[in-house]
Formats: structure tokens, sequence, C-alpha cells
């Protein structure tokens, strides 16, 4: 759906994207236990009371050895680039919080 009103003009993607300086264990990054799993269940949130934003959260591979190695948060809406940058902020709190906690 999005594909064809994208084409078609009635669609006009904004976005946010957030670098978070969290690097997690490759063993903490598997969808059924946290934190992973509770900031993938924010999107369904989300999608519920938005029904054109996404979330995509990137945890990133923690053996890297560039600088920028870390989680990316990145929330696509439709032409709402406000709403992606609040949702963004969401989820980067979330994940602030996750971290604080352990």
């Amino acid at each position: 759906m999005w594909r064809r009103d994208q084409v078609t003009g009635r669609l006009q993607t904004a976005h946010v994207t957030l670098k978070v300086p969290i690097i997690s264990p490759t063993v903490a990054q598997w969808t059924g236990a946290s934190p992973r799993m509770h900031l993938m269940q924010r999107a369904p949130v989300w999608r519920a009371r938005e029904v054109d934003a996404y979330i995509n959260v990137f945890f990133g591979f923690p053996f890297d050895d560039v600088r920028i190695v870390g989680m990316t948060i990145q929330v696509p809406t439709n032409s709402n680039r406000e709403l992606s940058a609040s949702i963004a902020r969401d989820v980067t709190d979330a994940a602030w919080g996750y971290w604080r906690r352990c």
C-alpha cells in the first residue's frame, strides 16, 4: 500500500533517524527478551495510534571497531516530521530507561 501511495504522490514520506549511543551485547538482542522485546512492542502501540507511522530499531553490532557503533531509531511517517520526531524520542527515552535499569 505504501509503495502505491508513494508512486501516485499521495504519500510524502518524512522520517527522523536518531543515533543512540548504547551498545548492547548480541545475547540481549534477540526478540524474546528485554530490552529488544519491549522496544519492539512500542511499534504496534504507536501504529494503533498513528496509522502512517512505522518504527525501525537497529541495535547494531557491538564488536565493530568504528566510532558510529550503537543503536539507531528510524521513524518514517506520511509527511509529518514532528510526529516522527516525537515517536523517535519516545523510543529513544525507552531505550535509555532500559539501559539505566540494567
